[in-house]
């Protein structure tokens, strides 16, 4: 055999086994040479470079591409992102992303809604800054899914968030005057015990729940002056990944049962699977996996963030092989 018909044959047979997959043992039937010299031409041939392999990554998504794929492998009703840099983005140009976005989706999310329940922290303080005037909304009642802190932070100021965007809508609000944390060894009065009630029968017609999704301590942490160092310590030690309504969860999904002094009031996020329309509000890639874990908890149905966070929370699933370029 000369080396031309030398060079056909191993690029014949390397063709047959690696670009149109058929088995060496057909193959060998086919050149009628033995299964075990078609083996060792396939190898000679990778030898000679007549067969290159390449492994790498594909082509990074387009946004709207890899919006479509964080929703349905997150099973989200939607997903609304605000384009930010992704590479030089800080957490204050991320957050003021979302804010922004999030007060003009919101308001028509708004126009059917009957109960609307309202969270606290950073980024809903500025999206209820940024919301426009609107009117059609003045059926609704906006009321506050967690009690007051004892804090002058802006961005815990429950009842100013939810009286801001009731305002802006036109429509009405329900003040609370009862902390989110509380000392159980102080009963509540009758009175408190009243408002108590008739801020869970609020909570009991929900159907649209708008909040924002927080870190474990010290990161995440805001400064509600009612939680002792104690419960901070606890909060770390129990596995939590990320809170919401100041409820932990893990990553798993799980709640943990952090023993401590307080009761708590606020809207049990237990509960949010069955509220019709929830929106969490979030970004940055140290909430990555929390806003990963809540969304296959079912806490939310829609969420708002940033295109840096989203490609952040696409290259995870990736990673785990949850979705698959096209």
């Amino acid at each position: 055999m000369t080396k031309k018909q030398d060079l056909t044959l191993l690029y014949r047979i390397a063709r047959q086994y690696y670009i149109d997959r058929i088995p060496q043992t057909q193959i060998a039937e086919k050149e009628n040479i033995s299964r075990s010299q078609i083996s060792r031409l396939i190898t000679r041939a990778e030898q000679m470079g007549i067969v290159k392999f390449s492994v790498q990554l594909p082509e990074r998504p387009g946004l709207e591409a890899m919006t479509e794929a964080v929703r349905t492998q997150l099973h989200l009703k939607d997903v609304v992102v605000a384009p930010v840099g992704d590479d030089d983005a800080d957490e204050t140009q991320r957050r003021a992303a979302i804010a922004d976005l999030a007060a003009q989706y919101l308001t028509r999310l708004f126009r059917n809604a009957h109960t609307v329940g309202i969270g606290w922290g950073r980024t809903m303080y500025e999206m209820s800054l940024l919301l426009p005037y609107r009117r059609g909304v003045d059926r609704a009642l906006f009321v506050p899914l967690v009690g007051i802190s004892g804090t002058s932070d802006p961005c815990l100021q429950i009842n100013a968030i939810v009286d801001r965007v009731a305002e802006r809508h036109r429509a009405r609000s329900y003040f609370v005057g009862l902390p989110t944390y509380q000392c159980r060894q102080i009963a509540l009065t009758g009175i408190e015990e009243q408002r108590v009630r008739h801020l869970e029968e609020y909570w009991s017609k929900l159907d649209v729940a708008v909040f924002g999704l927080g870190n474990t301590p010290p990161k995440g942490h805001l400064d509600i002056s009612e939680i002792d160092e104690t419960y901070e310590q606890a909060i770390c030690n129990s596995g939590a990944i990320g809170d919401i309504l100041s409820q932990y969860f893990r990553a798993d999904g799980s709640i943990p049962d952090i023993e401590s002094e307080y009761r708590k009031l606020a809207f049990d996020i237990r509960r949010l699977p069955d509220v019709r329309l929830t929106v969490c509000l979030a970004g940055g890639q140290d909430k990555r996996d929390a806003i990963i874990a809540a969304a296959r908890s079912r806490l939310f149905k829609i969420l708002v963030t940033d295109s840096a966070t989203a490609r952040e929370i696409y290259n995870k699933l990736y990673q785990e092989g949850a979705v698959l370029e096209g």
